[in-house]
């Protein structure tokens, strides 16, 4: 089965999404497991709203790429939005999700419309892929 961990950074409004996303991933049958453990796909949704905010959504990358250098790691919510090159920068990042693309996690028999970043990335340009989980 595929395991996803979720971390999230922020306003209540990104803690109210991160829950509603781990619900819907639960209900598709994916296994939550805590931030840090073994993952095979980490979300991180971030905070922009302060340097402070910023710097520690970035950190959060790191944590998780040292933690569990396998996982994927998708980093979403305003600090992609905001500043994507710096994340674009980190060899650990696979996807870049801004706000108005993380409702698009799940949808439909949950294939993932994920955003991913190419060589040509500006903040307005992503390039859409869907991704299916394979079944264990």
């Amino acid at each position: 089965m595929t395991t996803i961990a979720v971390a999230t950074l922020g306003c209540k409004v990104n803690q109210f999404e991160s829950e509603a996303l781990l619900d819907a991933l639960e209900q598709r049958g994916y296994t939550i497991v805590p931030f840090g453990k073994s993952a095979d796909i980490t979300i991180i949704n971030t905070c922009a709203v302060t340097q402070r905010a910023d710097f520690q959504s970035r950190q959060m990358v790191r944590r998780a790429s040292r933690s569990n250098p396998n996982t994927l790691i998708i980093v979403t919510g305003c600090s992609p939005q905001v500043e994507p090159d710096a994340f674009i920068k980190m060899k650990s990042v696979g996807y870049l999700l801004g706000n108005g693309e993380k409702n698009q996690i799940h949808f439909q028999e949950f294939r993932w419309a994920i955003f991913r970043r190419t060589p040509f990335f500006q903040k307005s340009l992503f390039t859409l892929f869907i991704v299916t989980p394979v079944p264990s």
